[in-house]
């Protein structure tokens, strides 16, 4: 039943692009803020994974809410803000 009433999206590692980020997390070692992990949508629906290890990029994904904000995924799965 639960599946059944549950919307799902499509991942697809190989997408690249500019969309808005669904979800994420930052991930710290020893304290220290090291890589933002996030679900980027597209507007043809479908969804991807993508990482940063920029400490910039991380920094401001720790700045402010990012869900909502537009982010650009490379070809190396790496995503920066937009």
């Amino acid at each position: 039943e639960v599946e059944a009433t549950t919307e799902t999206i499509d991942v697809d590692g190989d997408q690249t692009g500019t969309g808005t980020i669904a979800a994420y997390t930052v991930l710290h070692d020893r304290g220290v803020p090291r890589r933002a992990v996030a679900f980027v949508d597209f507007c043809d629906g479908t969804r991807t994974l993508a990482t940063t290890e920029d400490a910039a990029q991380v920094a401001a994904v720790l700045a402010g809410e990012a869900c909502g904000r537009s982010a650009t995924v490379h070809d190396d799965a790496a995503f920066t803000l937009v």
